[in-house]
């Protein structure tokens, strides 16, 4: 291999080095994204008898303490019934949720506190407050 082509040869490897480099954080940027906002646990969420009714989805994942009970863990499809003075805690290796629910007023449902700790792969560790609306009366 001659000087000029072992040269082109470097400057091509660098080139294709750098893109890679520019795809691992396009795709590493873009995992991020997908996991900004924890989404809900639950697959249903529903007013009953004065309670909200809330259904966990397929997702035997979670380690569940609902008021002041020890942590288990939560079962496939589980539901709690949660009453005005209720507190329900969901928790997994980076993600916990607290749920307190709203019965009074409109719309009744679930004020839900998430702490997500994304630092494993590159984050911060986060804090969200929303609310998730039940349906049904």
């Amino acid at each position: 291999m001659t000087g000029g082509n072992r040269s082109e040869l470097g400057s091509a490897v660098k080139k294709c080095s750098q893109a890679l480099i520019v795809a691992g954080m396009a795709l590493a940027s873009a995992a991020l994204a997908a996991v900004e906002r924890p989404r809900s646990p639950f697959s249903d969420i529903v007013i009953e008898n004065g309670a909200v009714i809330a259904k966990l989805e397929n997702s035997g994942r979670w380690t569940v303490a609902l008021n002041q009970q020890p942590p288990r863990p939560a079962r496939p499809e589980e539901s709690f019934s949660l009453r005005a003075d209720d507190s329900l805690k969901l928790s997994e290796r980076h993600l916990s949720f607290t749920f307190k629910p709203s019965l009074a007023g409109k719309p009744r449902g679930l004020y839900a506190w998430s702490v997500f700790d994304k630092r494993s792969f590159g984050g911060q560790v986060e804090h969200d407050f929303f609310y998730l609306t039940a349906s049904g009366e």
